[in-house]
């Protein structure tokens, strides 16, 4: 073999080499067409139809080396890439339920999701992510979040030094907030999710990318949760997941992940019945994913129950009595669900409700399961992250009108809200008894409300 022949043929022994290391186990397949994505590129939809990219794989289920979710190897369409972001996701524990089961007459248990490094199994899809923003060098995100996205893809991107920008409604739960603040690069507070989402799109086009929820790289890591449940229950017995439907990106994922593994769970999926700061997370109009989870639901596997804020409380009481889980509404919400379907539900069927936010951190949802147990004499409310702030304000301020609030919610808190919202919100709370009007002011030629904070109002915020 001459000099010629030797180069070519290291030539080609390092590009075979080259091609192995960067080869992923699975594909990306389109749903809704059915592309499938071969090479090595970022995507966030299907570049053909602009369809739901969904990572799938073909093979036997195998646990090999290393930490989190990267345990499951060829399993996930990240897994060739490196180096690999985790903060020790998953492994979280499957539990079996002993006296709630017991009166479902069901053989039930808990996946506890609520045990990932933030308290959500977002933190599964975050790891993969962040993985994926590494190698295709990534260096800007924008997320529309309300609440546990901005807060999870924020921590694990910090990992690798990407800027972030979080928008998040000003519903949101005073703890979420708080947590988005400090994890987020720069956080905006707008009026709704619909607001978020417009913001976030428009933020990438000026830095970086957008994070949707479905993105297929997020996705690849929720689909781990399905990967733990058959390893250590097996697919012996038909089986029933209990989930939150949100958006319908969980319920998409671990539907396609039980079909690569040839099982077919039934889905009782769970929102909530109306918006509130308790089970924001849970509430939509129309997922995101409705089409995909309409073609699921035909099929006879998925059903959707509504849960109200009464009884993903009640849950969360049943919870912490009976079984020993602090859990807070959202993820009390799949058991929620569980009473109120009844024993016909899951018959025969080994049945896994997914336990997953922050396990009891938000003061106002712990008075109110407090409320529940010990009672209170006067009704206690759930305030979101906005009017939690205005009465502080006042509190801490003389009396003064509902504009000058407006102003000093953007200037100390950045909350991009209308002055429609603010007054709305004030109006609320003078309707609660924690606000009142003292007087009227006349400013700039017109009559202005002037509000003081009630003794209600400041046992409330203390």
């Amino acid at each position: 073999m001459n000099l010629f022949e030797e180069l070519r043929f290291f030539y080609c022994l390092v590009t075979f080499t080259i091609g192995l290391s960067m080869k992923p186990g699975t594909q990306l397949r389109c749903v809704r067409c059915g592309f499938r994505l071969d090479e090595v590129r970022y995507v966030d939809r299907c570049p053909q139809c602009g369809g739901l990219l969904i990572p799938t794989f073909t093979g036997s289920l195998r646990r090999t080396g290393g930490s989190g979710v990267w345990v499951w190897g060829r399993a996930l369409y990240t897994a060739f890439m490196k180096p690999k972001v985790t903060l020790g996701e998953g492994h979280t524990p499957l539990t079996k339920s002993i006296k709630m089961g017991r009166s479902l007459k069901a053989d039930l248990y808990f996946k506890d999701e609520s045990k990932n490094p933030t308290g959500s199994f977002i933190d599964r899809g975050a790891a993969t992510l962040a993985t994926a923003l590494r190698r295709f060098r990534v260096r800007s995100i924008s997320v529309a979040s309300t609440g546990d996205l901005g807060i999870s893809v924020s921590t694990y991107v910090r990992r690798i030094g990407l800027t972030t920008r979080i928008y998040v409604p000003s519903s949101v739960t005073l703890s979420k907030a708080y947590k988005t603040l400090l994890t987020g690069g720069r956080v905006r507070f707008v009026d709704s999710y619909e607001e978020a989402l417009l913001r976030a799109s428009r933020s990438a086009k000026l830095y970086g990318v957008m994070i949707p929820p479905s993105h297929p790289y997020l996705m690849d890591g929720y689909r781990t949760i399905a990967f733990e449940i058959l390893h250590e229950l097996g697919g012996g017995k038909p089986l029933s997941l209990v989930v939150p439907i949100g958006d319908g990106v969980l319920t998409m994922s671990l539907y396609h992940a039980f079909k690569d593994l040839s099982i077919r769970p039934k889905f009782l999926g769970v929102k909530a019945c109306r918006e509130s700061p308790l089970l924001r997370e849970i509430y939509v109009m129309k997922p995101v994913l409705h089409e995909y989870l309409e073609e699921i639901a035909s099929l006879g596997i998925l059903e959707v129950v509504d849960v109200c804020d009464d009884e993903a409380l009640e849950a969360s009481e049943l919870a912490v009595k009976n079984e020993g889980f602090l859990v807070g509404p959202v993820g009390a919400s799949c058991i929620a669900a569980l009473l109120k379907t009844g024993p016909e539900a899951v018959r025969d069927r080994v049945t896994v409700a997914l336990v997953t936010g922050d396990p009891l951190q938000d003061p106002y949802i712990m008075k109110a399961l407090l409320e529940r147990t010990v009672g209170t004499r006067e009704e206690l409310l759930t305030l979101g992250f906005t009017k939690t702030k205005i009465l502080e304000m006042v509190a801490y301020s003389d009396p003064t009108h509902p504009y000058v609030i407006w102003k000093g919610l953007r200037s100390r808190y950045g909350l991009s809200v209308s002055r429609r919202t603010v007054y709305k919100h004030v109006e609320e709370l003078i309707d609660a008894g924690l606000l009142k009007v003292v007087s009227y002011r006349k400013v700039g030629g017109r009559l202005r409300k002037v509000i003081s904070i009630t003794e209600s109002g400041l046992r409330h915020l203390t």
